[in-house]
């Protein structure tokens, strides 16, 4: 049924909604809506269909009317005394409240859905006007708030970005865009560094925080390279502007600075004094490092001048070297002290020698020497760790096997440790799908099973390598037989009863209270938490099996649920030599109200004396509480 239908139908009414039904569903169900005053499918989808039906299913009396009989005629069958309406007419009932229900929802579901929208839409009007109207106000508050955050940024870091100082750094340095975009309310800002990288900015309480931008400006992988200090800019200069948009012209300028650099070069002087050479090295220079390229006073005395700075990332210092004034600028260069004398080494090694070529074999030979002698004392050294480490792990191995041996003296044949370590020593030297164990150990695990459960039992198995078994192995030598309701367990009591062997028995019975909850036992196909009925005093085992949903049903409305339940133990009775006694077991439970007589306990408690009495086992009494049904009973077993 498609929304164009669900309209239309849900429109009409009156004799329009009658024709529509009698045409659909015939005239039988147009005759019902009609004697209920139902015209629009608004008030049928609100309709139950007893509501409906309920008053045709009665036998008239005299408050019927000629109308409601003569319908009935129509419309119902008379069997005996009972009345119904025809099983095609209840059908097409059925259909159409099912289709006038669908209708409605839909209906409801659709306008929910409109108010939503319009609500949805009148918000984002408003909003996108407030946001029209205010954002270029916006727009510069935020900008301004946001140069004033890294204003205090820089001074709190003393100028220092990317772990260069900047004495001359300024706002102006910095690129600050922020913008709204039409799908968010909240505005989206970046700053762009002048390493060229942009930061994104997060909106948070009517502000941008700028922690990005912080931790960029703090870390210092390899931006050294493209930062150069201010300190003598001139500020008439366009070359020197600190404005990092550029135009069509200062982009031609830019290209043709490279073009000029790319053929003067990059020249950095490093000193030997041992060996009175020097090195050269070119490097290309970004028209930004020129921008931000210093000048400085000459100084007839030094060839070069270095300024040092301290790297903040790896607390090592780096060293620039300076040209003079009159080479080019692109000459200026961060390097890296303990760089450079893995570089100054290498240049030794690769660059032609000016010395003669006797000393030059001195040399050679002397070290040779040197890498031989240090070759064969490492060796040495490793030849020593290796033997310390022997002779360590074969003690450490001969005091395991000590303290082993130890152990296993101290344990005899019959002890459970013996059979533990045993195990443990069998299923070392096997794989994990191999392991053995032996019985007492199976009880073992069996018993841990039961007390802790699952859930703690296969966190023990995990840390206990080669004791535990898995649960698999357990559940497969472990016979195991729920309890079920009413089920008095003779047989098993009797075999408890003969591995103990014990001959005397006390039963003892009392009721608790429970919380009233029904549940389904998917073995049996029964329902369990109603009042047990009693048969003779003995409670009737699988009394609620339910084939239909109906007779479940009556269940719920003709029995009681349980809030108390009955439990039966067997406490046995041994020799009074026995340090241990043993424990209680459960005979039987079952839910009850306590509604019973004292006759209905005296015939259970006969019952179970005849049961045990006939395997062998002797009841010497029962006991309970003060209750005075229990007390009525053993008052008149006094008298026999």
């Amino acid at each position: 049924m498609v929304e164009e239908d669900i309209e239309e139908l849900y429109k009409l009414t009156g004799e329009d909604f009658y024709a529509s039904i009698e045409e659909q569903y015939g005239k039988n169900v147009g005759k019902i809506l009609r004697y209920h005053d139902i015209d629009s499918y608004c008030i049928l989808g609100e309709t139950h269909e007893n509501q409906l039906l309920d008053l045709f299913e009665k036998f008239n009396d005299e408050n019927s009317s000629d109308e409601l009989v003569a319908l009935k005629k129509e419309i119902c069958n008379f069997v005996g005394e009972k009345v119904s309406v025809k099983i095609g007419t209840k059908g097409k009932i059925i259909l159409l409240l099912q289709s006038a229900h669908k209708i409605v929802r839909t209906k409801k579901a659709k306008t929910l859905s409109e108010k939503r929208s319009n609500r949805l839409n009148k918000h984002r009007s408003s909003s996108s006007a407030n946001n029209s109207s205010n954002s270029d106000i916006d727009v510069k508050e935020l900008c301004a708030s946001i140069g004033r955050s890294i204003m205090k940024l820089l001074t709190s870091l003393n100028n220092t970005i990317h772990g260069v100082v900047l004495t001359n750094i300024s706002l102006n340095d910095f690129i600050i865009d922020v913008k709204f975009t039409d799908d968010d309310n909240a505005p989206y800002g970046l700053v762009q560094c002048i390493c060229d990288d942009k930061v994104r900015l997060y909106y948070r309480n009517n502000g941008f925080q700028v922690s990005n931008f912080s931790k960029h400006l703090k870390s210092t992988h390899n931006k050294s390279t493209f930062m150069t200090n201010k300190q003598t800019q001139p500020a008439n200069d366009p070359q020197f502007s600190n404005n990092m948009v550029l135009g069509d012209e200062e982009l031609e300028k830019s290209e043709s600075s490279i073009n000029d650099d790319t053929r003067n070069g990059h020249v950095s002087m490093n000193s030997d004094n041992s060996l009175d050479a020097a090195s050269v090295t070119r490097k290309k220079t970004s028209p930004r490092q020129q921008q931000y390229a210093p000048e400085y006073s000459n100084d007839d005395d030094s060839d070069s001048s270095v300024i040092e700075t301290n790297n903040l990332h790896n607390g090592r210092q780096s060293s620039r070297v300076l040209n003079k004034p009159d080479e080019n600028r692109s000459s200026n260069s961060f390097k890296n002290q303990s760089r450079s004398k893995k570089l100054t080494t290498a240049d030794e090694t690769s660059r032609p020698s000016s010395l003669p070529p006797n000393i030059r074999s001195i040399k050679a030979s002397g070290k040779q020497k040197q890498s031989g002698s240090s070759f064969s004392d490492q060796k040495k050294r490793k030849i020593t760790d290796s033997n310390k480490s022997i002779e360590t792990n074969s003690s450490v191995q001969n005091k395991k096997t000590i303290n082993t041996q130890h152990v296993y003296n101290k344990t005899s044949n019959t002890d459970f440790l013996s059979a533990l370590l045993e195990t443990i020593d069998i299923n070392s030297h096997r794989p994990s799908n191999n392991y053995k164990y032996s019985q007492c150990v199976l009880r073992f695990a069996t018993a841990i099973f039961i007390l802790a459960g699952r859930y703690v039992y296969e966190y023990l198995r995990i840390n206990l390598r080669y004791v535990l078994p898995s649960i698999q192995t357990i559940q497969n030598n472990w016979s195991y037989k729920p309890y079920l309701e009413a089920e008095f367990r003779f047989h098993e009591s009797e075999i408890h009863l003969n591995s103990i062997q014990c001959q005397y028995i006390f039963v003892s019975e009392d009721c608790s209270a429970i919380i009233p909850r029904i549940e389904y036992d998917s073995n049996l196909d029964t329902f369990n938490g109603f009042v047990t009925p009693l048969l003779e005093g003995v409670p009737s085992e699988n009394a609620f099996k339910c084939s239909v949903f109906e007779q479940l049903e009556d269940l719920f409305e003709t029995t009681p649920q349980a809030n108390l339940v009955n439990i039966h133990v067997i406490q046995p009775i041994l020799d009074s030599n026995v340090n241990i006694p043993p424990v209680a077991t459960v005979l039987s439970a079952y839910g009850t109200d306590h509604k019973i007589t004292a006759i209905d306990i005296l015939k259970r408690w006969l019952m179970i004396y005849k049961q045990f009495n006939s395997k062998g086992i002797r009841v010497l009494g029962f006991s309970t509480d003060g209750d005075p049904k229990y007390l009525e009973v053993v008052q008149e077993l006094s008298h026999h």
